[in-house]
């Protein structure tokens, strides 16, 4: 007794006396993280945002990812939840704090993450009111004006441990990036949440949306659009009416014309896609949000995972024009997902002067401990 006694008060004493490490240094802040060149394909794009995450520029880890061409070879990547602070042996360096939007903007190969705040106490690039917070969705330019839709939450319940307001368009002013305002969407409060992504083509912004499964209504994807050079809080919106003959001879009606399609959805009907034969009962297009882009050729690529959060692949299809018929369906990419997390926001872009490369968010929880499991990740597309 005496002797185990003896031998771990010799023990607690010789700990005393063991100096502590000391932590490791911070590493010094730095605007942008710069490596290579203009990324080009899948790998070049894993490589720079990997990189980012390795020093201390206030960005270490976020979900979304969406890029958005600002013209004169600079991309702007749209960022939801982000863990702002660096990265120390797989996990966030205290002090770190939760940004709820940002941006990174790609220049060559160089990455400039652009928040709210000041470095060391980042806040919200878009600012919303007390208890609430924006989460960008897809965004476009005109002229000198960037239009960010950004959907507006509050904490709440579900997986996301939030409640969904509206959909609201934020502004900032181009080259600089500088924030002007936040406007109401005049699609505010309709069923299908449109701004999940915008392709320019025809003199028209063309602003995508979709139906949140409510047991109600199908699964489905609608589409509106403003003309070039206007206002999109202000602008008179047009939404495709399936063809049916409605009070636009180009089968385009205005906010609350009576069609026979989904009630609320401001006389919208759903765009049409070929759809798997069997599965899960997928009627009007996939339950994700769509992505299109312009292709070479003068028609439009669309892509989606079927559905969110399930380790579904990306999906593609090929229309005529940027509301459908959607057909050629193709198999492109997997999500796999992480040990006990899960995979969303799967989509294909083609950047200028780039191949086309598909992206799409891994989650899983204590993901700022592990922040390995929390990020985007690009791959090449099965052709």
């Amino acid at each position: 007794m005496w002797l185990l006694t003896l031998t771990a008060v010799g023990g607690a004493l010789l700990a005393a006396c063991v100096p502590v490490p000391p932590p490791p240094p911070v590493p010094a802040y730095q605007a942008q993280y710069c490596s290579g060149g203009t990324p080009r394909q899948a790998a070049d794009y894993q490589a720079q945002h990997d990189g980012l995450r390795t020093v201390n520029t206030d960005f270490g880890a976020g979900d979304n990812g969406a890029p958005v061409d600002l013209g004169n070879g600079k991309t702007l990547w749209l960022f939801a939840d982000t863990w702002s602070g660096y990265i120390r042996n797989g996990a966030m360096a205290d002090p770190y704090r939760l940004v709820r939007n940002a941006f990174v903007v790609q220049t060559g190969g160089c990455l400039t993450p652009i928040m709210g705040g000041s470095h060391g106490a980042r806040t919200d690039l878009i600012p919303a009111p007390a208890g609430q917070y924006y989460w960008p969705m897809g965004a476009y330019v005109d002229g000198s004006i960037l239009s960010v839709f950004a959907q507006r939450f509050v904490p709440g319940p579900g997986l996301c441990g939030c409640i969904a307001l509206d959909i609201e368009i934020a502004r900032f002013a181009l080259p600089d990036l500088r924030f002007i305002d936040v406007r109401p969407s005049p699609a505010a409060g309709l069923l299908p949440e449109f701004g999940n992504g915008v392709v320019t083509a025809n003199g028209f912004h063309y602003i995508f949306g979709r139906n949140t499964p409510d047991g109600l209504h199908p699964d489905s994807q609608y589409v509106a659009r403003v003309p070039v050079g206007t206002d999109p809080s202000t602008a008179t919106w047009q939404y495709w009416n399936g063809g049916y003959a409605g009070n636009d001879p180009d089968n385009w009606t205005l906010a609350g014309t009576s069609v026979p399609c989904a009630p609320g959805s401001g006389g919208a009907c759903p765009m049409q896609f070929e759809m798997p034969t069997t599965g899960a009962p997928l009627l009007n297009g996939p339950s994700a949000p769509l992505w299109v882009i312009p292709q070479a050729d003068g028609t439009f690529l669309a892509s989606a995972k079927l559905r969110d959060v399930y380790p579904d692949p990306i999906n593609t299809w090929s229309a005529p024009t940027p509301y459908g018929p959607w057909t050629q369906r193709k198999v492109v990419a997997s999500t796999p997902a992480p040990s006990g997390g899960f995979t969303y926001n799967g989509r294909v872009f083609q950047l200028p002067g780039g191949a086309l490369t598909a992206s799409y968010n891994t989650n899983a929880p204590d993901n700022d401990h592990s922040t390995d499991v929390y990020k985007v990740l690009f791959r090449t597309p099965a052709p």
